[in-house]
């Protein structure tokens, strides 16, 4: 991300064409020093005005402004158009500020010279290259001047901004999720106020950050594992014992006793008592019965017991 414009992507072009307004401006200083050199090399000023119209030109494009790059309306030399297009199209014009110049430039310059020479055209070509080099550095030196300052003490003073920017981001998140941290490591917030954290110096702040980071990862591994082990003790259970063939319903407990009596009576007439009793009863799980469940299964079992029991009790 872009510390200057908050732009997601910070790229190499984007450091060229960022549209912060202190940048902005002092780019279009350094665009007018670009300009002076480009005329100190001799260069014509038809080519340095379609040079400047075409990085201009891509500098609006990276920073979102829709528009077409074409050449310009007064370009009357077919030399210099086709150089335009070419560098357009096929090599870029942020490899141009790389020194990836088309040779179609040189063609430009020897139309508006014809009595260069091809010595005269490649050393013109080569200051070009030069040119644009020394104007790129310029503008990467801009951006780490006003992103990192320009001494020693400048950028001093740079970090510790950033780094109170960063502490007062992590006292907003502490004071909408206490729990962002531990309840040990709390005192990391509650020992001082945020006013208070803010006048420490410079290493005191990059130290107490480095220990909050630690803290939060820690509580964010914590509660993982927390999560993970109450998933695994809430999931359902599932039974691998099927379900009794009939129940007994607590409003209707005469017909489901009478059904039970009378399968009970059948199987005890081709049985002797123990086998009649393990017929008789159904397997059931107990860690999936609730409480009337439980009840019911344990007055089917009663039943059944004193079937039997009546029924050894006549046999005597």
């Amino acid at each position: 991300m872009c510390p200057c414009c908050n732009a997601e992507d910070e790229t190499l072009a984007h450091v060229f064409s960022c549209g912060y307004p202190e940048i902005a401006e002092a780019r279009e200083e350094q665009l007018s020093l670009y300009q002076a050199s480009l005329q100190d090399c001799c260069t014509p000023e038809i080519i340095t005005e379609t040079l400047i119209y075409g990085i201009t030109t891509w500098f609006s494009v990276e920073q979102g402004v829709t528009c077409r790059q074409i050449p310009p309306p007064a370009l009357e030399s077919a030399f210099l158009v086709s150089a335009y297009r070419i560098q357009t199209s096929q090599i870029g014009w942020e490899a141009f500020l790389h020194g990836r110049v088309a040779s179609a430039w040189g063609e430009a310059y020897k139309s508006i010279h014809p009595t260069a020479t091809i010595v005269e055209v490649q050393r013109w070509l080569s200051d070009l290259v030069r040119t644009n080099l020394d104007f790129s550095l310029s503008l990467w030196r801009l951006r780490n001047g006003l992103v990192h300052g320009k001494d020693w003490e400048a950028s001093r003073v740079q970090e510790k901004k950033r780094l109170q920017k960063s502490i007062s981001k992590v006292f907003a998140a502490y004071k909408a999720d206490p729990f962002i941290v531990s309840r040990k490591q709390s005192t990391l917030f509650d020992s001082k106020t945020m006013h208070q954290r803010l006048q420490q110096d410079r290493d005191s702040l990059r130290c107490w950050l480095a220990d909050v980071k630690e803290a939060i990862s820690v509580q964010q591994v914590d509660r993982q594992g927390a999560a993970e082990v109450a998933q695994r003790f809430f999931q359902p259970r599932h039974s691998k014992y099927k379900s009794p063939p009939f129940s007994v319903h607590s409003g209707n407990n005469s017909s489901g006793l009478e059904s039970l009596s009378s399968r009970t009576y059948n199987s005890i007439k081709s049985t002797d008592s123990e086998d009649t009793l393990s017929k008789a009863t159904y397997d059931f799980d107990s860690d999936n019965l609730d409480n009337d469940s439980w009840s019911r299964h344990s007055r089917r079992r009663l039943y059944v017991s004193s079937e039997l029991a009546g029924r050894e009790s006549f046999g005597k």
